[in-house]
């Protein structure tokens, strides 16, 4: 596999976009891994020899995540990238995947993570954290589709290199190291960990040289983080793209409907439409970033240029339609009523990334 780390595709200013090879690439590791068939319960979960964690424990690993792991990272060098993946399961027992819980019993996935620089290692570290699974756990259960557990591990891994190339463009447009642009993100105030512990802020602020703002504002500053609608963006237009065409999904976008089926099937889409107002200027934000995200993975997947720019013709009017706010939307008569913003039942996506 040639070396394509210089020719990555380049940065647009509305969307972070990956390479399709590199995606491709990353996906076919974790399918080739088959690493679904390697001990992953409970009892298998050992303290890890090398996964040392910041807080000076080790992480937990087992024959499952190993050899996950070792896929990505030969992969990685495939590529000719600088990234290092460390894949870490969960030692705590209340994270056990048991029958009952949500999405039972295909996501094994806890979340991931982009760490950036790595001092011991030189390279950029992607930190995958995976659930163990209850005792006797039955590979098969008839519930069990090994193409729903590769769908989710993909799609985080492809969010966390989002993020990585957040740190590249700014290395890059900075004149800055990946180190220096690494610190710049780091001491950015909306990047503090929601409900950090004081020792934590108190780092930020030997850190950063001031103190860090409150912690106030809940979910909404995580999602609104302005490098978080950008990764998010993406894994939904992956999720969406999963199964149907890009012309197939503007057309259920552009239904009364569409932001409902959209957080139907996307749980990243969801993340957003509950945790923020339909009409605030950060939902419409990752609404334009979707459907650039939707537009630009298309070129992936479709030869029809007629798509791409009736996208960029039709973007302002499918936006306002789509938030209730264009003049077709206004209802007038007789027993005519504006439809409700949809209200939507559910929690944050536990398999997507940080």
């Amino acid at each position: 596999m040639k070396l394509i780390l210089e020719n990555w595709r380049k940065h647009i200013n509305e969307v972070t976009t990956l390479e399709p090879e590199v995606k491709q690439g990353f996906r076919k590791a974790i399918v080739d891994s088959n690493f679904w068939n390697l001990p992953h319960e409970e009892y298998d979960v050992v303290d890890s020899t090398s996964l040392k964690m910041p807080d000076g424990s080790y992480a937990g690993e087992t024959p499952a995540s190993v050899v996950l792991a070792k896929h990505l990272n030969d992969t990685a060098q495939e590529l000719g990238t600088d990234l290092l993946f460390v894949v870490t399961v969960e030692k705590d027992d209340g994270y056990v995947l048991r029958d009952g819980d949500a999405n039972y019993p295909n996501n094994w996935l806890m979340g991931g993570e982009f760490n950036g620089p790595n001092a011991s290692s030189g390279k950029n570290l992607i930190i995958i954290k995976l659930r163990p699974l209850e005792e006797d756990f039955e590979l098969s259960n008839v519930n069990f589709i090994p193409k729903l557990l590769i769908n989710l591990i993909s799609q985080v891994v492809n969010h966390e290199m989002v993020h990585y190339w957040q740190m590249k463009k700014q290395a890059k447009s900075k004149g800055l190291s990946d180190e220096e642009a690494w610190e710049e993100l780091l001491c950015d105030p909306e990047q503090i960990p929601l409900g950090a512990s004081q020792a934590d802020r108190d780092e930020w602020e030997q850190r950063c040289g001031r103190a860090p703002p409150k912690d106030h504002h809940g979910k909404e500053v995580y999602v609104t983080r302005h490098g978080e609608i950008d990764a998010y963006a993406h894994e939904a237009a992956e999720q969406l793209l999963t199964y149907m065409s890009p012309e197939e999904v503007i057309r259920h976008l552009r239904t009364s409907s569409g932001v409902r089926w959209a957080a139907q099937q996307s749980l990243a889409v969801r993340l957003f439409m509950d945790t923020l107002a339909r009409d605030s200027k950060e939902i419409r934000k990752f609404w334009t970033k979707l459907y650039t995200q939707i537009q630009q993975q298309s070129q992936e997947l479709s030869e029809d240029s007629d798509f791409q720019a009736n996208m960029k013709k039709k973007l302002p009017k499918e936006l306002d339609f789509l938030l209730n706010k264009g003049k077709n939307n206004t209802k007038v008569g007789p027993g005519i009523k504006n439809p409700k913003n949809p209200k939507f039942d559910s929690k944050p996506p536990g398999a997507s990334g940080g």
